[in-house]
């Protein structure tokens, strides 16, 4: 699956082991088991979903209708769900097999968010 970081300093972070562990130094391997098993799957959400690591949370009355939130243990990302083409999709939690992009907007874990610490 395609996965990628538009905020340079979300990208920083998830790209930096270093990084990801002073941030989140008890919990630094969940986020980043997360964004690897999004990374293999292949092609689609469904397909990481399916090895059992990784739980669709329930969408929130707030949360864009193309927005899909990820969860692996006390890792949650959040993310624009979008078709190999780049297309946005609308209700992504119900259509899973047809996302196979991923654009990253936010990761918290522990509750701890990474665009309120990097932004």
């Amino acid at each position: 699956m395609r996965v990628t970081v538009g905020d340079t300093g979300l990208a920083g972070l998830l790209n930096s082991s270093a990084s990801l562990t002073k941030t989140w130094p008890d919990a630094h391997r969940e986020a980043a088991m997360l964004i690897q098993i999004l990374r293999i799957s292949d092609p689609s959400l469904a397909d990481a979903m399916h090895i059992g690591l990784i739980s669709l949370l329930t969408p929130t009355n707030g949360q864009a209708r193309t927005h899909v939130a990820l969860g692996h243990k006390r890792a949650v990302l959040t993310a624009e769900a979008r078709d190999r083409k780049g297309d946005a999709i609308d209700s992504p939690h119900k259509r899973p097999e047809e996302v196979e992009w991923l654009e990253v907007l936010d990761i918290a874990v522990a509750g701890l968010s990474a665009t309120r610490t990097t932004g």
